[in-house]
C-alpha cells in the first residue's frame, strides 16, 4: 500500500492529541527482511516496525525516540503525532529519514537482518518504554517477529500484520536436517543423490535444470535422483504449519561435459542471442581444448583453482525481459537477481552454498558486445544470509563479507583483443599495495560456472567500501566517506571537498599544510601514488580509484588500487605529470610543487620501495608478478578455451601469447623501470639529484664484531644509529646526525638512517634495522590447515651449539606472543599454537607447545612472521 500517511489496520490518530504519558506502548511487530510484504509510498520494500497502545489513554509520541543502538538512545525522533488506545502505528525503518507528522514516518537507521538491537525512549532519551535487548534473532525474508498475545514472550510470524493483531494461528516451526547424500564436486561416473531430512513427513520438490523449485514447481521427490552429466540440483522441503526450508543447491560438474561444452550441447532455454541480439557464446574452443599441448592437462587445468558455481533460473540470467546478464547496462537494485552460489574446492576440502543478490559490475563490462561480464554478489537478507560467512582468503583475517566482486578482467584480456592478455596485473598492483605496508583488497582466483555452464577464469576480490573499512580498519560502517573515481559510494562527501579546497588553496604557511596532511593518511597516499607511477598506468586516475575517510577525530583518507589492468606495459612510460581535478593526482601535484617536506617525504618513500631491496625493487617486483603467473598458470588454459577466441579466429592460448608477454615483463618492464621512473621524478624536481647512501649489507642478522660501511658518491654522509632523521624540518642537520668517517660499530639491535648533504641539497633516506644473530629460528609454519585455522602452528628450534633463552623472545609480525622463561638446548624444539587444545586433539599431546598466540599467521599482509629477542637477538 502506497502513497498514503501509513498502513493503517486499526484506530489510529496522526494529529496531536492530550495524552496520559503514564500508560505502556510497546513494539508490536518488526520486519528487518522486507522482501515483497508491504511498500512504502515509494514503492520500495523497506524495513517496517509497528507501536501497539495497549492502554486506556492516547499517547502522544512528540520528542520520543526509536534506536538501533544501545549506547545512543535517541537516534531517531518522533514528529507530533498519537497513538490512540487499542491503536498501531507504522515506523518504516528505510534509513529516509522523514518525520513530518502528516506524511509516513521514516526513521534514520534499517533494520538487521541479523538481528540487533531496538528500543522506544521516551522523551528524556534515558527511560526505555520498550526494547528487544540484546536483541531481536536473525531473521528470514517475509517472516514478521514481535510479541506474543501477551505482549511479553517473542516469536516470529509467517504471516505479517503490519497495523494490525499479530496473527498466531500459524506456528513458525523450522524443517529439521535437510541434506543432500552427495556434496557438490567434480565426477567422472555417474551416481545417485538421496535427499533427506530427518522432519518426519515432509514433501521434498526439486529440479535439475537451474530452476528454482516450489510447491508447485519441480519433480515431487521419491527416491534417489540419477545425476550423469553436469547438472544443478535445487530442492526444498515443506510440512504444513512449518516454514519451508531455504532452497538448497548443489551442483556436479562433469569435465568431460565441460571440454566438450558448446551452443547444442545445453538443455533447452539457453536463447541463441542475448539482449537486444548480441550473438550468444557458450561454446569451449576444440582447437585449444583439443590441442596437443593443452588436451592432456585440461581437465586439471579446470581444477587447478576453486571453482565457484552460480545457480539460479535461466530468465533470471538470459531472459530477454529480465535477464541481468543479457542486459548489462541495468544498475541497482532493479537489476538484482537472486541466485545460488557454491564454492567448490577441487581438493574436496570446505567450500559453501549460500544465496545472494548479483548484478553487473564495472564499466567496461556494460558493453554487451563484451560478453564476459564482471558481477558482483551482495549478501542481503532478502535473499539468504546478510553476510557471507567464510574464510574466503588464506592472507586474510577477515571471515565475513556483505560485498564481493567477480571481476572478469577486461583489460589486456582476450575478451579486450589484446595479444598482451595477462589477467594478474591488476592483482599484482592490489599485492603490491600489500608489501608496501598498506591495506588492500584481497583476491582469489577462480573457475566459474553460470548453470554448470563454464564462464571462464574470473577473479573474487573485495570491494573497498563502508563495510570493508569496519571490517579491517574499525568503526561502523556509517563512519566511512568512500569515493570511487570522485563519486560517493558511501557516507557523504563533505570532508572530501574540504580535503580538495584545502589543497587547491595552496600552502602558503605551514598551517596549510599540516591541514592538509591531518586529512590524509600520508605514507599510504604517497606510496598509493608511487605505485601507479611506478607501474606506468596509464587508465589513471580519472577513474579506476577509491579512497576511504573515516569521520571520527584522527579520521584521514586512505586510497586504494582498483582495477589497475593498464600497469606494466611500458617500461619508458611516464605518467608522473598526471594531474585531474577533483582526482588524487590533483592533491599530490599540488603538494609536491608548493611543499618541500612533502617532496623530501616522498623521494624517501622512493627510497625505500626502489632500492635495498624494497617492495618495487627488480627482484621483489618480479618474483611476485612471478609468483602470480605460477598460480595461474593452469587456469589460463581454461579462459583461453573459453574467451581466447572471442576476437580472432585463432585463439589466443597459454604458450603463443600469455607466457610470451609474461616473459616481456620480465625480462623487459622490470630490470628497466626504476632506473625510467627515476629519472622521470628527477626531471619533476621529486627525487633529490644527490645520490643517497649506500650501506654495505643493508640490514639484517650480523655477527659479533660486524662492522657496517656506508657508501656515498655525493657529499657527505649524516647518519644515526637510534632510527631518527638526521636531517631536520626545514632542512637543518639533527642534533643527533654523526658524520660518517670510517665504519660503524652495531650494538645487539640498532637501526641506522642516513643521507648525503650535496651542494646544499639532502639526498633521500635510508635506514635499516640490524640484530645480532641468533641461533634460534622458525624451522616449521602450518599454515590454511586443511582442517581449519585453529590447526595452525609455528614451531622455533635452537640451531645453535649452546643453550638458547627464550625469555622475552616474541612473535612481532603476523602473530602475538611473547614467550616465557624458557631455554632451549641445542637442537630442541617448541610449538607455538594458535588453539593448543585443538591441535593437540589433532596431533597428541607429545608436542612440547610453550605458548598460544593470538591472530592469524600472515594477518599483515607481508609474508613474514618475525621472532625477535627483545635483548639482543631477532629471527626472521
Amino acid at each position: 500500500m502506497t502513497g498514503v500517511r501509513t498502513l493503517m489496520l486499526g484506530s489510529m490518530l496522526w494529529a496531536a492529541a492530550s495524552a496520559a504519558t503514564a500508560q505502556a506502548l510497546v513494539i508490536n511487530e518488526l520486519m528487518a527482511v522486507n522482501a515483497a510484504t508491504v511498500a512504502d509510498e515509494d514503492g520500495d520494500f523497506s524495513d517496517w516496525l509497528e507501536l501497539y497502545n495497549p492502554g486506556p489513554d492516547t499517547v502522544a509520541l512528540d520528542g520520543w525516540h526509536l534506536s538501533d543502538n544501545a549506547v545512543n538512545l535517541v537516534k531517531w525522533t518522533f514528529p507530533s503525532v498519537s497513538i490512540e488506545p487499542g491503536a498501531y502505528l507504522l515506523v518504516w525503518a528505510s534509513k529516509k529519514d522523514r518525520a513530518h507528522p502528516t506524511a509516513p514516518l521514516h526513521s534514520n537507521f534499517k533494520l538487521s537482518g541479523a538481528g540487533e538491537y531496538l528500543a522506544l525512549v521516551r522523551p528524556d532519551g534515558m527511560s526505555v518504554e520498550h526494547e528487544y535487548a540484546p536483541g531481536f534473532p536473525e531473521q528470514s525474508a517475509g517472516v514478521s517477529w514481535g510479541l506474543g498475545g501477551d505482549f511479553s514472550s517473542q516469536r516470529c510470524f509467517l504471516t505479517p500484520t503490519p497495523g494490525a493483531e499479530n496473527d498466531e494461528s500459524q506456528g513458525c516451526g523450522t524443517i529439521a536436517g535437510f541434506s543432500f547424500s552427495v556434496e557438490h564436486g567434480f565426477f567422472d561416473a555417474p551416481f545417485n543423490v538421496e535427499i533427506s531430512s530427518s522432519t518426519p513427513g515432509v514433501t521434498i520438490h526439486y529440479t535439475t535444470d537451474a530452476s528454482t523449485p516450489s510447491e508447485t514447481e519441480g519433480e515431487v521427490y521419491t527416491g534417489a535422483v540419477p545425476i550423469s552429466t553436469t547438472t544443478a540440483l535445487r530442492a526444498v522441503a515443506f510440512k504444513t504449519g512449518l516454514a519451508a526450508t531455504e532452497v538448497m543447491t548443489r551442483s556436479y560438474i562433469f569435465l568431460d561435459d565441460v571440454i566438450r561444452q558448446s551452443e547444442q550441447t545445453l538443455p533447452p532455454g539457453y536463447p541463441e542471442r542475448w539482449g537486444r541480439g548480441e550473438k550468444a557464446d557458450y561454446d569451449m574452443d576444440p582447437d585449444v581444448v583439443d590441442d596437443p599441448l593443452y588436451a592432456p592437462e585440461i581437465k586439471d587445468d579446470l581444477k587447478s583453482v576453486p571453482t565457484v558455481s552460480i545457480v539460479t533460473d535461466v530468465d533470471k540470467i538470459f531472459g530477454s525481459e529480465k535477464g541481468f546478464y543479457v542486459h548489462p547496462r541495468g544498475r541497482g537494485v532493479k537489476w538484482e537477481r537472486p541466485v545460488s552460489v557454491e564454492l567448490i574446492h577441487p581438493d574436496s576440502s570446505p567450500g559453501f552454498q549460500v544465496d545472494c543478490g548479483i548484478r553487473i559490475q564495472g564499466s567496461t563490462s556494460r558493453f554487451p558486445q563484451v560478453k564476459k561480464h564482471s558481477m558482483r554478489l551482495l549478501f542481503k537478507s532478502a535473499y539468504g544470509p546478510n553476510r557471507l560467512r567464510f574464510p574466503l582468503f588464506p592472507d586474510s583475517e577477515v571471515e565475513s563479507f556483505n560485498t564481493l566482486v567477480l571481476s572478469a578482467g577486461h583489460g589486456n584480456s582476450w575478451i579486450d583483443g589484446t595479444t598482451h592478455a595477462q589477467y594478474l596485473r591488476d592483482t599484482w598492483a592490489k599485492e603490491t599495495q600489500r608489501d608496501m605496508g598498506h591495506l588492500y583488497s584481497h583476491n582469489l582466483f577462480v573457475h566459474l560456472y553460470l548453470n554448470g555452464i563454464y564462464w571462464g577464469m574470473y577473479r573474487v576480490t573485495e570491494r573497498p567500501d563502508s563495510s570493508f573499512m569496519s571490517d579491517y580498519a574499525g568503526g561502523g560502517e556509517d563512519d566511512w566517506d568512500v569515493l570511487k573515481s570522485g563519486k560517493l559510494v558511501d557516507g557523504d562527501r563533505t570532508a572530501w571537498d574540504e580535503l580538495q579546497d584545502l589543497a587547491d588553496a595552496g600552502f602558503d604557511d605551514e598551517a596549510a599544510y599540516q591541514a592538509v596532511i591531518e586529512r590524509l593518511d600520508l605514507n599510504n597516499f604517497v606510496d598509493y601514488m608511487i605505485l601507479n607511477h611506478y607501474g606506468a598506468n596509464w587508465d589513471w586516475d580519472h577513474h579506476n580509484w577509491y579512497a576511504a575517510g573515516r569521520r571520527a577525530p584522527g579520521g584521514r583518507f586512505m586510497f586504494f588500487s582498483w582495477d589497475a589492468e593498464h600497469v606494466l606495459e611500458n617500461a619508458s612510460g611516464n605518467n608522473t605529470n598526471t594531474n585531474e581535478r577533483g582526482m588524487p593526482s590533483s592533491i599530490y601535484n599540488n603538494l609536491w610543487r608548493e611543499n618541500a617536506e612533502f617532496r623530501m617525504l616522498f623521494a624517501d618513500r622512493i627510497q625505500r620501495h626502489m632500492f635495498g631491496g624494497g617492495t618495487l625493487t627488480r627482484e621483489k617486483a618480479a618474483a611476485r608478478y612471478l609468483g602470480l603467473a605460477q598460480d595461474i598458470h593452469g587456469a589460463i588454459v581454461g579462459e583461453s578455451a573459453r574467451w581466447g577466441d572471442k576476437t580472432r579466429d585463432v585463439p589466443g592460448t597459454r604458450d603463443n601469447q600469455w607466457m610470451v608477454e609474461r616473459q616481456r615483463i620480465l625480462w623487459s618492464f622490470f630490470p628497466k623501470r626504476v632506473d625510467n621512473v627515476i629519472k622521470s621524478y628527477r626531471r619533476r624536481g621529486i627525487y633529490p639529484l644527490a645520490e643517497a647512501p649506500r650501506f654495505t649489507q643493508h640490514g639484517g642478522d650480523f655477527d659479533a664484531g660486524f662492522e657496517l660501511g656506508i657508501k656515498s658518491r655525493d657529499g657527505t654522509v649524516y647518519y644515526t644509529d637510534d632510527g631518527s632523521d638526521p636531517r631536520l624540518a626545514g632542512g637543518a642537520t639533527a642534533a643527533a646526525a654523526k658524520l660518517y668517517d670510517g665504519p660503524i660499530s652495531l650494538g645487539a639491535g640498532t637501526t641506522v638512517s642516513a643521507r648525503a648533504l650535496a651542494d646544499g641539497e639532502w639526498s633521500a633516506l635510508v635506514r635499516a634495522d640490524f640484530v645480532l644473530a641468533t641461533p634460534l629460528r622458525i624451522t616449521e609454519i602450518m599454515y590454511n590447515p586443511t582442517g581449519g585455522s585453529m590447526h595452525e602452528f609455528v614451531e622455533v628450534m635452537n640451531i645453535g651449539g649452546g643453550d638458547g633463552d627464550m625469555d622475552g623472545v616474541s612473535f612481532t609480525a603476523g602473530i602475538d606472543l611473547s614467550f616465557g622463561p624458557l631455554t632451549l638446548a641445542p637442537g630442541q624444539r617448541v610449538i607455538a599454537a594458535r588453539d593448543a587444545i585443538a591441535l593437540e586433539n589433532l596431533y597428541g599431546t607429545s608436542m612440547d607447545i610453550a605458548g598460544q598466540y593470538s591472530g592469524r599467521l600472515d594477518n599483515d599482509g607481508d609474508g613474514l612472521v618475525d621472532l625477535t629477542d627483545p635483548g639482543c637477538t631477532g629471527a626472521d
